[in-house]
């Protein structure tokens, strides 16, 4: 009987999340996740399946460790539209500090691998359609508070914030430019007013 695996899941969660998110899915060796969190292929293997498996398993982990938590920003300001722009301020100050350029995981994954797989797909749209949630009622609040006083359709509105937010994300991998950002930032602030 073999040695039970003593590992902190959250610590090689989190070691195999930089390196998808560093070299994408495809390019990721299972040697590179062996080196990168310590543990054997075997243990992988035993504990989180396979390869795709285990990317899985990372898109999960950075869902409750990344996103939801940056997502709390726009439940958690008053007023709605003051939480937008937190929001934003905060993807924009990421975006241009990231020296690494990495964007984000699931915006780079979308294009790379959730086309291939059903199970990455499925997550990835799952925090996309979360996020645009989240943006619609930020807006619907918005409105009920005053701070918003758009007519458009606000599903409509929440879709192109979310669009804005992948758009802004991808461009920072080759041109995190703050100053364009800001430019994105402040029209999309001025579309809640039309």
């Amino acid at each position: 009987m073999g040695r039970p695996l003593e590992f902190d899941r959250y610590e090689v969660l989190d070691r195999a999340l930089n390196v998808f998110w560093r070299k994408g899915y495809t390019a990721a060796s299972m040697q590179d996740l062996v080196v990168a969190t310590g543990i054997n292929k075997a243990s992988i293997y035993n504990s989180f399946g396979d390869k795709e498996a285990f990317f899985v398993a990372v898109i999960e982990h950075y869902i409750e460790n990344y996103s939801r938590p940056h997502g709390r920003l726009l439940v958690e300001t008053e007023p709605a539209r003051k939480a937008i722009q937190q929001f934003f301020d905060t993807l924009v100050e990421f975006l241009v500090t990231d020296g690494a350029h990495l964007g984000c995981l699931l915006t780079n994954i979308a294009s790379e691998i959730a086309p291939f797989s059903e199970p990455v797909e499925a997550h990835v749209c799952r925090v996309f359609n979360m996020m645009e949630g989240v943006f619609l009622d930020t807006i619907l609040r918005g409105i009920d508070d005053g701070s918003i006083k758009t007519s458009l359709p606000p599903v409509a509105v929440a879709r192109m914030l979310l669009n804005t937010v992948q758009g802004m994300r991808l461009q920072s991998r080759v041109r995190p430019d703050e100053d364009v950002f800001r430019d994105i930032v402040k029209i999309t602030m001025a579309m809640l007013d039309c």
